[in-house]
């Protein structure tokens, strides 16, 4: 459709918009942008339902991972878990979801509803935990609520411990070499790779970093979220030259395509997070600013208003 529209099909353009503008997704919200309409959350909770409810979570494994759960004894309970899961159905797992939500298990949440396909009921499938450090550190870097619950959630699924194959830590899934230079620059009289897997500290170096990105890239939404993904030296290698470029366009070109998915997927997140924490809704559109060419290392202040994401 913006392909057709730029070679003026505009008309053959707003019906493709048409088409999608009503999916509740990056490119549906993206088209609803276009023709100037409300984005459609489809939100569906699911049923309640005692009988299943009560009937998994007697489930001996369910017992179990429960247990160790509440014991501290992480990683037995998720081999509990996903042994639970093994013999369910799709209605099944979601049911075991929202018990592991009763119990604060929210990246076992996440994960459960994933495996069982079920993306409808936005309250499990995008929880709010660690409120408190989220919002209070969002607030002292200025960086914006829905946009930071994103990039935790897509990160980590808000599982304290996580570790990437990389070495990525916690919450945010911060480099210990990265977050030893950020708590450096943010005054820790000390820093021990055992930080990063404690929510609270995670979360004040991850924040920081992340808002150490947006300040590099002037406070561009779409490049400060690929560098926290991609690094800031790929970033500026993918910043043009001597032309602006509208953003959706850029963000197609990203050539990493972990990258690509991970840019547009936080920007469908955050969308998400504005409606689920009850605040005013954030278009994509405005959490896009056009690129900005880049000269001797420096990001220009140039006019790219022609190359903003703007409503028709």
């Amino acid at each position: 459709a913006r392909a057709l529209e730029k070679t003026g099909q505009v008309t053959t353009a707003k019906e493709i918009y048409q088409s999608i503008a009503g999916e509740r997704d990056y490119y549906g919200f993206l088209a609803a942008d276009r023709l100037d309409v409300p984005y459609k959350m489809n939100h569906i909770s699911l049923p309640e339902d005692i009988e299943s409810w009560l009937k998994i979570s007697k489930l001996p494994a369910i017992v179990r991972a429960r247990e160790l759960y509440l014991l501290g004894s992480i990683y037995p309970a998720r081999r509990e878990w996903h042994h639970a899961l093994d013999d369910m159905t799709s209605y099944q797992m979601q049911i075991a979801a929202a018990i592991a939500a009763n119990w604060g298990w929210h990246d076992q949440v996440i994960l459960t509803l994933g495996k069982a396909q079920a993306y409808d009921d936005l309250i499990l499938r995008f929880p709010v935990p660690f409120e408190e450090h989220l919002r209070k550190y969002a607030e002292k870097r200025q960086l914006d609520l829905g946009w930071t619950y994103a990039l935790t959630r897509a990160e980590s699924a808000f599982m304290e411990d996580a570790r990437s194959p990389a070495g990525a830590l916690g919450l945010m899934q911060i480099m210990p070499d990265t977050g030893r230079q950020t708590a450096k620059a943010i005054g820790f009289r000390t820093f021990d790779v055992r930080y990063l897997l404690e929510a609270d500290k995670n979360i004040t170096i991850g924040s920081a970093y992340l808002k150490q990105m947006y300040d590099k890239f002037n406070g561009n939404t779409i490049l400060a979220t690929a560098a926290y993904n991609a690094g800031p030296g790929n970033v500026k290698g993918w910043i043009p030259k001597s032309e602006c470029i509208e953003p959706d366009v850029w963000i197609e070109k990203i050539p990493f395509e972990e990258t690509r998915k991970y840019v547009s997927r936080i920007l469908f997140y955050a969308t998400v997070y504005d409606w689920r924490l009850k605040q005013d809704i954030t278009p994509i559109r405005q959490r896009m600013a056009a690129i900005q060419p880049m000269k001797k290392n420096i990001m220009t202040s140039s006019n790219c208003n022609n190359a903003t994401i703007s409503k028709n």
